[in-house]
């Protein structure tokens, strides 16, 4: 938690963060979506801004089983890490800086769209089709881009392995 202390400053709305996680859905998702650097994500989700008597908040955009939440960062990292998962942030790259309002807008407009179950554990069936009524972590991520015409549409939606190979991101820092 301390490291996210040290970049907390350096965090902007639209920066993504990725988590390898310890039970067994992570440890399934894992299965589906390959592994980087030798970790298996399992988890991705997106930094949002929000300021409180002028003290900023960060939260994140998290897809749950119950659809798309907003929760605490440092609660979702701390959380990760305290069952010995593995967390790292990867900011915007600079040249989509612009984009950074709307992605935090379109992320906020879609709170509690449902989850896609199906999306996620059928990635690899060809009849599987996605679309931005349910999503699962990462897709949450890719739409958003999509929307937002940072990144091209694509067959699929990205997994969190995809978040953090590519896409409109700079290089992985790890947190915990």
């Amino acid at each position: 938690m301390n490291r996210y202390l040290e970049l907390r400053d350096q965090i902007k709305p639209g920066d993504a963060f990725v988590e390898e996680g310890t039970g067994l859905i992570p440890k399934e998702i894992e299965l589906l979506g390959g592994r980087w650097r030798g970790h298996g994500l399992s988890h991705a989700l997106m930094a949002i801004k929000l300021q409180e008597d002028l003290v900023d908040h960060f939260f994140c955009i998290e897809a749950l089983e119950d659809g798309l939440d907003l929760i605490k960062l440092s609660g979702e990292i701390n959380n990760t890490i305290a069952k010995s998962g593995h967390v790292w942030w990867i900011p915007l790259k600079d040249e989509f800086e612009w984009a950074r309002p709307g992605l935090q807008s379109w992320a906020l407009d879609h709170i509690a769209v449902g989850y896609d179950f199906k999306g996620l554990f059928g990635y690899n069936l060809p009849m599987i089709t996605f679309n931005e009524r349910r999503m699962f972590c990462s897709a949450v991520l890719y739409w958003d881009c999509v929307e937002n015409k940072i990144t091209e549409r694509r067959e699929k939606p990205w997994r969190p392995v995809d978040v953090a190979n590519y896409g409109p991101y700079k290089e992985a820092i790890q947190i915990g």
